[in-house]
């Protein structure tokens, strides 16, 4: 079964197509990642290693989440021990990691006006591009940089 995010259908593939449609979904869908950019860059990326906790993902969507890198562009949890992620960035970077079945599910149980999922810092290990100099980066260059160039530019340019 096909759901959408937004009016791009996540189609049933195999997981290796997964950062392709990531990154496709992103270049002609969601312009709201790219306002986010504007004021809230990535600035570093956040790998969950153990399976996160929560009481209503169901355990094997939550077990889905080990080994995928997601993006971090807020700080005010990182102090307190946490990683905020939004809904499209979760989508998102299940998709890159090719966990299509739980990208679906995240999608079909969106809850509006939710800030979005949370992962304990003790779940993963943060990176801070900060740290190394790098300058924060958009959605673009996060979900395409998995890619090569000639990819990006037939997702950009299908015609």
């Amino acid at each position: 079964m096909a759901v959408n995010i937004g009016e791009v259908p996540i189609p049933d593939l195999e997981p290796e197509n997964g950062p392709e449609l990531a990154y496709g979904t992103l270049v002609h869908d969601l312009g709201s990642l790219r306002h986010l950019d504007s004021w809230a860059p990535i600035f570093a990326s956040f790998r969950v290693e153990q399976i996160p906790r929560g009481e209503f993902v169901p355990a094997e969507i939550r077990e889905q989440w080990v080994g995928v890198d997601v993006p971090v562009r807020f700080t005010a949890l990182i102090e307190a021990g946490g990683i905020e992620l939004g809904d499209d960035d979760a989508v998102l970077s299940l998709l890159a990691s090719g966990k299509i079945d739980a990208a679906k599910w995240f999608v079909e149980h969106r809850q509006a006006g939710t800030p979005g999922w949370m992962f304990h810092l003790s779940e993963g290990i943060l990176t801070d591009s900060r740290e190394t100099g790098q300058e924060p980066m958009t959605s673009i260059e996060y979900y395409g940089l998995s890619l090569e160039q000639e990819a990006r530019e037939r997702l950009e340019n299908p015609n």
